[in-house]
């Protein structure tokens, strides 16, 4: 068996389940599970897939992964871990983002920490349920990590191939990044290597035995939390109605915007009732990748000098345990309709302006009571959410902020890794901040 895949009992699995979620913990114990129920660990390194568009992959020798049907995985794996598509799994150290990827365009879903499960609904999922098999992607740490200064001059990228065996042009986009920070940090020999471990449960542990108090107990939380993370889901329907209300409003008042537009103000407000990803600066913690070893290497051997290494990282927008703002680029977009832009070529700080009129349309709207948001997340969003439009340039019209300003109001944006220090300052020209939108709550502490 590889060293990166070792089958615990779920006694010597206790101290990793702990760390990540006690009260879990508290529910297995309390029930005492007979002690062939197994589990397996698997150690994924940065940057690989633990999920590859809907089939699981195991971590083998040399940063790499199989997926589980290839003969380099254990019998013994395959036999209790192909009960799903995607096994139920817990996250217990470091985190890892759902995606979908096409035509190198990557669209995050959502980015989980340690204490989530992987695998929740597709282990509960009965045969020929409504889960697509094959939709999604899971990369252990973010898959969305960009840089915000620009990172694509090619003298100090070839510093980068001489010192650490790039391979590859500098990037063209954000999506190119990730490629690269992958490659410097396989090369890269650390005593201690960033990795992803996740705890998967074999199939015992989903096998029904209803006449087991302490069995009936543990599903009854997985159900309680697959019951929660589908709220929005599952309500989607209602949300529709008033995204119909809203588009009627527009008509009745003449107002002609851009499809790609409208889908864009609604992404964004699915962001800020926490529904959708948003981005974040990556400050004080490497759960979504080794975010330190990153930083060092363009700051030493890049040379990044005249700005900060900023790097931006998907994460979610929560009223109950975060404050800190998000943030969504007009140059990353995060929905997965297909919509073109305007057939018209059009400025980024002209589609800021469009987008920031839609959003004050959409809550003056609101809050005259047209759009029958009560007692809904959106009603909250209304009541408790800041919108501020950001461009890197000076709006004519001062409609628009300008995106030197943020720092100013978000320190996170000028954080560095410990250890690490720079005289470069705010890269308020990336390409990220070019045209960007941040969430913030209204009276955050």
């Amino acid at each position: 068996m590889s060293p990166h895949v070792e089958k615990l009992s779920w006694q010597e699995a206790m101290p990793w389940i702990k760390s990540a979620n006690s009260y879990l913990l508290d529910i297995i114990q309390a029930w005492d599970p007979p002690k062939d129920y197994v589990i397996y660990k698997f150690e994924y390194p940065f940057g690989v897939d633990v999920i590859d568009k809907g089939v699981l992959q195991v971590p083998v020798e040399n940063n790499k992964v199989v997926p589980i049907h290839d003969d380099r995985v254990p019998s013994d794996v395959k036999k209790h871990l192909t009960y799903s598509h995607v096994p139920l799994g817990l996250l217990v150290e470091n985190g890892h983002e759902v995606y979908h990827e096409s035509q190198g365009i990557v669209t995050p879903l959502s980015f989980f920490n340690p204490g989530f499960f992987l695998g929740l609904w597709e282990s509960l999922e009965k045969p020929m349920g409504f889960a697509p098999k094959s939709t999604w992607s899971v990369s252990s740490g973010a898959r969305s990590l960009y840089m915000a200064p620009k990172i694509s001059l090619h003298n100090a990228h070839q510093k980068l191939k001489k010192a650490y065996g790039v391979k590859g042009p500098p990037p063209k986009t954000l999506y190119d990044h990730h490629q690269i920070f992958k490659q410097l940090v396989h090369a890269e020999d650390t005593k201690a290597p960033w990795k992803h471990v996740v705890l998967f449960f074999s199939d015992q542990w989903l096998q029904r035995d209803d006449k087991n108090p302490g069995w009936l107990r543990f599903h009854h939380y997985l159900l309680e939390l697959a019951w929660e993370l589908s709220g929005y889901s599952r309500n989607k329907l209602s949300y529709d109605r008033i995204w119909q209300l809203f588009i009627k409003v527009l008509e009745k008042k003449g107002v002609k915007s851009p499809p790609y537009l409208v889908t864009t103000l609604r992404q964004l407000i699915g962001i800020g009732v926490g529904a959708s990803s948003g981005f974040r600066a990556v400050h004080d913690t490497n759960l979504p990748g080794p975010i330190q070893q990153i930083q060092s290497i363009y700051l030493n051997d890049y040379g990044l000098k005249k700005y900060i290494p900023t790097i931006m990282a998907p994460g979610q927008f929560s009223p109950h345990n975060n404050s800190d703002p998000i943030y969504y680029s007009l140059q990353v977009p995060l929905f997965f309709d297909l919509l073109p832009r305007n057939k018209t070529p059009c400025s980024l700080m002209h589609e800021l302006r469009e987008l920031k009129s839609l959003m004050d349309y959409f809550i003056n709207e609101a809050l005259d009571g047209n759009l029958n948001i009560e007692q809904t997340p959106i009603e909250w969003f209304v009541d408790n959410v800041a919108v501020d439009f950001f461009h890197s340039d000076e709006d004519i019209y001062e409609e628009i902020r300008r995106a030197s300003m943020m720092p100013e109001e978000d320190p996170n944006l000028l954080g560095i890794s410990n250890g690490l220090s720079t005289n470069g300052s705010f890269a308020e020209n990336s390409p990220f901040f070019r045209a960007c939108v941040r969430l913030s709550l209204i009276n955050a502490s």
